[in-house]
C-alpha cells in the first residue's frame, strides 16, 4: 500500500513538473502573435507604451513556482513514508491498554499521532516508518500481550522483560519472521514453551 502511494504521488509530480517547464508564458505567447500583424495605425503606438516583444521574460517567477511544486512533491513523498499502517497502530494501542499504559513509568507521546513521526515511547522506526524495535523494559507494564501484537510483522527486536506481564506468549508471535531479539525474562508468564518460536528462523536471542 505505502509503494503504490509513493509511486501514484512520483507520478503526479513528475507530470506536474514536465508540464510546468514545458508551459510557455502568455505574454510569450501573446508577443509571437502580434509579430505575425502589421503595424498598427491606431493612434496608440504613438504612446511610448513597451511593444509586447520587449516585454522581459520573468524567470524569477517561474523558478519560484517549481521550486515550490518540488517542494509540495517532497513534503506529499515524506508524509507517505512516515504513514504507518491502521492494523499496526491499533495492535500498538491495543497493547497499550492491555498492559496498563497509562500507568506505565514511561509512557511519553503514545496515542498521539502517528507512531514514528511522533516518537511513541520505547519504538524504533527506519526512515521510511517502520517499526523494528519495542523496547519497553522495566517500565510498569501490568497485564498480558494481546494477540493483535503478531500484526507488527516488521519488529526485529522486541525487550519486554521486567514487567508484569502475565499469560501466554500469543501464536501471532508466529508472523514475526524478522525477530531476529526476543525477550520476555523476568514477568509472569505462563503456559507451555509456543512451539511457534522454532518457526522464527532469524531468532538468534530468545529469552524468556
Amino acid at each position: 500500500m505505502k509503494t503504490s502511494t509513493t509511486s501514484l504521488i512520483l507520478l503526479v509530480c513528475f507530470s506536474l513538473l514536465v508540464a510546468s517547464s514545458l508551459a510557455q508564458p502568455q505574454y510569450q505567447i501573446d508577443a509571437t502573435q502580434n509579430t505575425q500583424k502589421p503595424p498598427s495605425t491606431n493612434f496608440l503606438s504613438f504612446l511610448p507604451f513597451p511593444s509586447p516583444r520587449t516585454i522581459p521574460t520573468n524567470t524569477h517567477t517561474m523558478k519560484t513556482s517549481t521550486t515550490s511544486l518540488i517542494l509540495v512533491c517532497f513534503s506529499l513523498l515524506v508524509a507517505s513514508s512516515l504513514a504507518q499502517p491502521q492494523n499496526q497502530i491499533d495492535a500498538l494501542m491495543e497493547f497499550y491498554n492491555s498492559t496498563n499504559g497509562q500507568h506505565w513509568t514511561n509512557n511519553a507521546n503514545w496515542g498521539n499521532g502517528l507512531p514514528c513521526p511522533n516518537r511513541w515511547y520505547g519504538l524504533t522506526c527506519e526512515i521510511d516508518g517502520t517499526i523494528t524495535v519495542v523496547n519497553l523494559f522495566d517500565n510498569n507494564l501490568v497485564g498480558s500481550i494481546p494477540e493483535s501484537f503478531g500484526q507488527i510483522s516488521s519488529l526485529r527486536q522486541v525487550y519486554l522483560n521486567s514487567n508484569t506481564l502475565y499469560g501466554s506468549i500469543p501464536q501471532s508471535f508466529s508472523n514475526l519472521t524478522s525477530l531476529t531479539d526476543l525477550n520476555l525474562y523476568s514477568n509472569t508468564l505462563t503456559g507451555s514453551f509456543p512451539e511457534i518460536l522454532f518457526n522464527l528462523t532469524s531468532l538468534q536471542s530468545l529469552d524468556i
